[in-house]
This record gives structure tokens, sequence and C-alpha cells, in this order.
């Protein structure tokens, strides 16, 4: 059933889609000389329009700014795994990776905390 409170399906993002919104945030951070963490309106269209024709994607600025927020949900969750002990990171992957037995009884109290 379609239009049921559901959200649209967003695209399959891969690593080279997130470098370039990246790269394409930094730079529209640094035209408006703004130190801070959230862009406006304005940005968030400049930067899809941007991401858009860098990408050949046809994606509007609310797809560009959700998947914004799950590039950040992530990072602070890798960020919380790398804080407990024990953990690396595998490079070939770009994970964290547990060190010993029980970690992943970590994880799940990391999770819980953060996503409940």
């Amino acid at each position: 059933m379609e239009g049921h409170g559901r959200r649209p399906r967003s695209s399959n993002w891969d690593a080279l889609m997130d470098r370039i919104l990246i790269d394409l945030m930094l730079k529209e951070q640094q035209r408006i000389n703004y130190p801070g963490v959230n862009f406006n309106i304005h940005s968030w269209t400049l930067l899809s329009s941007a991401f858009n024709s860098a990408s050949g994607y046809s994606l509007t600025s609310y797809q560009v700014k959700d998947h914004w927020r799950l590039l950040k949900t992530k990072y602070k969750l890798y960020v919380q795994l790398l804080k407990l002990s024990g953990w690396g990171w595998d490079p070939i992957n770009n994970i964290p990776i547990p060190g010993y037995d029980g970690a992943w009884e970590e994880v799940i109290k990391v999770i819980e905390n953060h996503f409940l």
C-alpha cells in the first residue's frame, strides 16, 4: 500500500556518492564562511543541485539532507565503538572490529544507548 505514512525509499548511496556530498558540503561551508554545523534551506538546495550535477542523480534537497543525517549517525556510532577498550579499525572494509570475546555484548549496549 503506497502512501500509508511510509517514507519514500531512498537511493542506494555508495562511497563515491558519500565522498561527493562531503566534498560539496566542505566547499559550501567555506563559501559561506560558516564554521557552524547546520546549513540553511538555501544551502541544502544548492548542495542538492551541485550533487546532482556531479553524480548524475536527481535527488531532492530532502533526500540529500536525510542521507547526511544518516552519515552523521553512522559516524557517531563508529566513534563510540572505537572508544571501547580493545576495538580497532579494519582499513580494508572501513569498519570497527572487536579485539576480544564479549565485544559484541558491548556493541549491543552501545547500539541500545545510541538508538533507543
